[in-house]
């Protein structure tokens, strides 16, 4: 598929997205200024925007990206993975808004599905990356890429590498020395045969 037509896919689910989010927000100002507010319908129209959300994000658009063409069996598994994580997480949020203003007092249990979805966002992500077939070049990266902490070895090198340094400087010293000490010494050798001569 080309750039412009991945382009014009992306901006048909975030158009069909922006609606559905726009008839929520449209359901929640009714309620705020009608002073109307009834959790039942509340909680539904949340439910049904979560699974639209899923639909639209997780099927709809690899399907119509063709994503789903040349499915090896690595990135099917991915695909289920990254399907069943982002359902358990969206039931979760599900959980989470059918807890909201509930009168039993059961708030924490919303808590909870929020916090399931937190969680699953990470392995959602590796999973999603996993379907794509992107999984080997990150894991490629991470093996050629060393830990950028230096470890035991690292320090013994550089100081064996500072040990050598030093040593090659002590060397360039010494030599320098000599020459010097061979110049004076010439220098004085020179000037005693002169002073002879006079």
């Amino acid at each position: 598929m080309s750039e412009q037509e991945i382009k014009k896919v992306r901006r048909l689910i975030t158009g069909i997205l922006i609606g559905l989010t726009a008839i929520v927000l449209a359901y929640f100002g009714y309620s705020i200024l009608s002073k109307n507010t009834n959790m039942t319908a509340f909680q539904v129209i949340m439910g049904v925007w979560l699974v639209c959300y899923v639909l639209l994000l997780d099927v709809l658009e690899p399907y119509l990206l063709k994503e789903f063409e040349d499915l090896t069996p690595e990135r099917k598994t991915g695909y289920i993975k990254y399907l069943g994580t982002d359902i358990i997480g969206i039931g979760g949020l599900v959980l989470f808004v059918f807890m909201l203003g509930n009168p039993d007092g059961n708030s924490t249990v919303g808590l909870v599905g929020a916090i399931v979805y937190a969680f699953s966002m990470r392995p959602r992500q590796k999973f999603r990356k996993e379907f794509l077939g992107i999984v080997d070049e990150v894991v490629q990266e991470e093996e050629a890429d060393p830990s950028p902490l230096p470890t035991a070895a690292d320090a013994a090198a550089r100081n064996a590498q500072l040990t050598d340094n030093e040593a090659d400087e002590a060397e360039l010293a010494e030599e320098a020395q000599k020459d010097e000490a061979e110049k004076a010494g010439g220098q004085a050798f020179a000037q005693e045969d002169q002073e002879e001569r006079e």
